[in-house]
């Protein structure tokens, strides 16, 4: 009576799981699919292609005006006495006439005290 109770229990077990298991593969699929499209432009070399994608756009935007990208990146370093030193570069790039203009900059803590 135990032996069959006890494999009536795992049988339960396995059959549960298994039914658990299933479930996940359609919500799996589901995120695949979903994350297709937007992943289907990975490895790219012209970045153009990756930005020229069609976004939300109000109604004072043409549909020609490219935009303005800002690239901005900056470390920040602790020397031996402890001052900050921040150093950075903020790059503006015009995509409708295809000109860049940026600035370099360079922040000790000790201004600031």
């Amino acid at each position: 009576m135990k032996l069959a109770k006890h494999l009536l229990i795992i049988l339960g077990v396995m059959v549960s799981m298994s039914l658990l298991s299933s479930c996940g593969m359609s919500t799996r699929e589901k995120i695949e699919s979903g994350l297709k499209e937007p992943l289907s432009v990975y490895p790219t070399k012209n970045l153009e292609d990756f930005y020229d994608k069609e976004g939300y756009r109000d109604s004072s935007f043409s549909k020609d005006d490219k935009g303005v990208w800002s690239v901005y990146t900056s470390i920040a370093t602790r020397n031996d006495e402890g001052k900050l030193k921040t150093e950075g570069v903020i790059l503006f790039i015009d995509r409708n006439t295809r000109t860049s203009k940026g600035n370099y900059f360079v922040q000790n803590d000790s201004e600031y005290e």
